[in-house]
């Protein structure tokens, strides 16, 4: 069965790591097939940017050449496939060294140009299950630019833990369930046990 970390750190007095979690259950005896991420999965410097201008590449039919504020002294080149965006978006931006789940983002040189960032989807920050063909657009936020994405949605991250409940324990097919058993090991409270 598929848990929540956030979650599961909900029904439990003392919020507690996924190592420390998943030590404990393999101590209860339950078996851990794997953890996978989910959310907001970017590190470093991702921004708030805004684009100041969009023209076309002169060497590619589908790359746009920008100039995009990020906060810095002056503004930077960035190069971007996306078509649904527009002069005046917010968007948010990879910076040199900026770490999108195992990828790490660098200068790029592309048609002859470089680009010293990425704008990018809700998928490439992990924000979307399916391929988005676009980039997020965060003028309804209306968020300052050079702000970090962290403050933005850093509270989505998670991690999903894939635990073996074994047939003779129906009992933790629920997260009050496995709440109940880590309660074990980490003493204190479960709560909303009531509601489970």
């Amino acid at each position: 069965m598929k848990f929540s970390l956030k979650f599961l750190n909900q029904y439990l007095r003392v919020p507690q790591t996924l190592e420390a979690i998943s030590e404990a259950l393999v101590r209860l005896g339950f078996e851990i097939d794997g953890t996978e991420p989910c959310g907001y999965c970017g590190s470093g410097s991702l921004v708030v940017g805004q684009v100041k201008t969009k023209v076309p590449h002169p060497n590619s039919d589908h790359l746009s050449v920008c100039t995009v504020d990020v906060g810095q002294a002056e503004p930077l080149q960035i190069l971007c496939g996306a078509t649904n965006f527009k002069v005046g978006d917010k968007v948010p931006v990879a910076l040199e060294g900026a770490h999108l789940g195992d990828r790490v983002l660098k200068k790029t040189l592309m048609r002859g140009l470089e680009s010293c960032g990425m704008m990018c989807s809700a998928d490439e920050l992990g924000l979307s299950e399916t391929r988005c063909h676009g980039l997020m657009i965060l003028n309804d936020r209306n968020p300052a630019v050079g702000t970090p994405l962290e403050e933005l949605f850093g509270d989505t991250k998670d991690v999903i833990l894939d635990v073996a409940i074994p047939s003779n324990r129906g009992d933790c097919l629920s997260y009050v369930g496995i709440a109940r058993e880590l309660k074990a090991i980490f003493g204190g409270k479960c709560l909303k046990e009531s509601e489970g």
